[in-house]
């Protein structure tokens, strides 16, 4: 990954991690009901679009390194992803790992 790619990676995780914080405001600019995968995406397209899908593939590379055949559904598996609906936000495994990934990206 590049630097560029690093600092965009990491700015996109700093606003996940704002919006976590304030509350989680539905659709500003996040959702509750999708996992950072999605985020990623919306953050990407709400950018200039000349990086399309470089902060989502760039999340993607992390994952896979950290959690390696898990990497679909990192934070618990697909079954605490589905009955944590509305609440991905909350899972501590998720909001650990992301403060972990912003320090190593800084």
């Amino acid at each position: 990954m590049t630097k560029k790619e690093k600092a965009r990676l990491r700015s996109f995780l700093r606003s996940y991690m704002k919006w976590v914080n304030a509350g989680a405001p539905d659709g500003q600019p996040y959702s509750t009901c999708f996992g950072l995968c999605s985020a990623a995406c919306r953050y990407d397209d709400d950018k200039d679009n000349r990086f399309p899908n470089q902060v989502y593939y760039g999340l993607g590379a992390m994952l896979e390194r950290d959690f390696e055949e898990n990497s679909n559904y990192p934070f618990g598996g697909c079954e605490v992803y589905l009955k944590s609906s509305g609440r991905h936000h909350e899972n501590p495994a998720r909001l650990a790992w992301i403060a972990k990934t912003i320090e190593e990206l800084s």
